[in-house]
């Protein structure tokens, strides 16, 4: 197993530091700059603080970002205001490319966010305390060997954790994932294919008290090892097909419970797959796509399925002109034959939606 931890932390606190500096400058519009890097106070509540360098055989690039939104650290009562809605957070980003040859390069990217939140509980219109991190940091190693094939061995971790606090109920979740990919994608005059075979570790560690009971511990380990297809296909200049498939073997490996250690995680399937028709008439494109999901375990035990379903959707995207300026209208058909379905043991999935998007840049 594997853990990937590439955040220079060295740097957050500086940036923090600068950060906290930042949103006290008055004038809300300040933009400082030179070739390499960017300052920018967005507002008085917000800002960002970007750098990027760009050389022959390496560049990178970071943005780091502070929003500042009135958070006070209030006792709770049940009668806070239903726009309470309040968010301190830190956002760094951190993206780079390392060119060995015209051949062989390297990209690293590090996504980093630290918040903490007032919310309010929907169902008892309670407020409550959200502290949450979200880790992720990739590294690709990049193989082109002809202008058919390009080629990446993949490292990636995912670290989520959350720590809620409502009155007497107090959670902690922290979910580990590390994920271990070679990814081929092939380009033919005719088809392009892209495979992946993968191995994920995912480590989830849940720890829950309230007034009336002492900690509580789930700690466990998920073994993921699978393989995705995916080929796309022009049959004509207006016409395309795309198709793909992920077939996944799912255990859970290890556990503080020993009830559980050779079960599949509920609600993960084992196959999914999807194929999709695109056909260009005119400035209308219209597409079809059929989904299926495997049939997933619905308790822990893995006594009881749900069932597997497929649906259908359809859709059509065209471009028209309103006071002269480009407008993209998106009009879809989700689960066209209106089958039940459920997506959860006590969820049933969407019956048939009609959706409208429109957009325009202005």
């Amino acid at each position: 197993m594997f853990r990937l931890n590439l955040i220079p932390t060295f740097l957050i606190p500086s940036l923090i530091f600068n950060f906290l500096n930042a949103k006290e400058i008055n004038n809300p519009n300040l933009l400082i700059k030179n070739d390499d890097f960017k300052w920018i106070n967005l507002d008085d509540k917000n800002a960002e603080f970007k750098i990027e360098k760009k050389q022959e055989i390496f560049n990178y690039e970071i943005n780091s970002k502070l929003g500042k939104y009135g958070y006070e650290d209030l006792d709770y009562t049940d009668n806070y205001d239903t726009t309470l809605y309040n968010e301190d957070f830190y956002k760094f980003i951190f993206s780079s490319n390392v060119y060995l040859n015209d051949d062989i390069w390297l990209d690293i990217d590090i996504n980093y966010k630290d918040s903490l939140r007032n919310i309010l509980d929907t169902t008892g219109n309670l407020a409550y305390k959200k502290k949450s991190i979200k880790q992720e940091s990739i590294v690709k190693l990049y193989y082109k060997p002809n202008s058919i094939i390009t080629s990446n061995l993949s490292f990636e971790n995912i670290n989520n954790s959350l720590d809620y606090d409502k009155f007497t109920y107090k959670s902690y979740n922290n979910s580990n994932n590390n994920k271990l990919s070679f990814n081929v994608n092939t380009k033919f005059d005719f088809v392009v294919i892209n495979s992946s075979f993968f191995q994920i570790i995912k480590d989830n560690n849940d720890t829950y008290r309230t007034s009336d009971t002492d900690d509580y511990l789930q700690s466990t380990q998920e073994l993921y090892r699978g393989i995705e297809l995916s080929l796309s296909k022009e049959l004509l200049d207006d016409l395309k097909i795309t198709t793909s498939a992920k077939v996944t073997d799912v255990v859970i490996s290890d556990s503080n419970l020993s009830n559980l250690v050779g079960k599949t995680p509920t609600y993960v399937p084992n196959e999914e797959l999807n194929l999709k028709v695109e056909y260009l008439f005119e400035d209308v494109k219209f597409s079809s796509k059929v989904t299926h999901v495997g049939d997933r375990y619905s308790d822990s035990l893995n006594s009881d399925k749900v069932n597997s379903y497929t649906i259908e959707s359809v859709g059509a995207t065209f471009f028209t002109q309103l006071d002269n300026e480009d407008v993209k209208i998106e009009l879809n058909i989700k689960n066209v034959l209106n089958k039940d379905y459920y997506i959860y043991s006590d969820t049933k999935g969407d019956a048939r939606n009609y959706l409208m998007n429109i957009s325009m840049k202005f």
